[in-house]
């Protein structure tokens, strides 16, 4: 999947489970190590942080709906790939948080 994803197309799609955007990151990097390949951890890291420009967090309610709860952008730091929230679902209403970094507007504005 993350080759794939790194390998120019213009989007791609695919889900995890995890319980945050941050977990749904290291869980991608602990699915590609054990897939076996061999790689390297840090060129794992190369690899998430290559492919993945946004983290949509999906979550049930407690009246059984589900919800967009986060939404993040991928960014790079030196310790690999972290994430940065952009939209967050706190006590009942939307809360934005972050603007986005230039090379992701910059995209999602080609896009639209």
């Amino acid at each position: 999947m993350l080759s794939a994803m790194s390998t120019g197309h213009d989007g791609s799609l695919c889900t995890v489970h995890a319980g945050s955007p941050e977990e749904a990151l290291r869980r991608l990097e602990t699915l590609a190590l054990m897939a076996g390949l061999g790689l390297p951890h840090a060129a794992i890291r190369e690899q998430v942080s290559d492919a993945i420009d946004l983290i949509v967090h999906q979550a049930r309610m407690p009246g059984g709906a589900r919800r967009v709860v986060a939404v993040a952008e991928v960014v790079r730091v030196a310790a690999g790939p972290a994430t940065r929230e952009l939209y967050g679902w706190r006590d009942d209403r939307p809360v934005w948080r972050a603007a986005l970094g230039d090379a992701l507007a910059r995209r999602l504005a080609e896009a639209a």
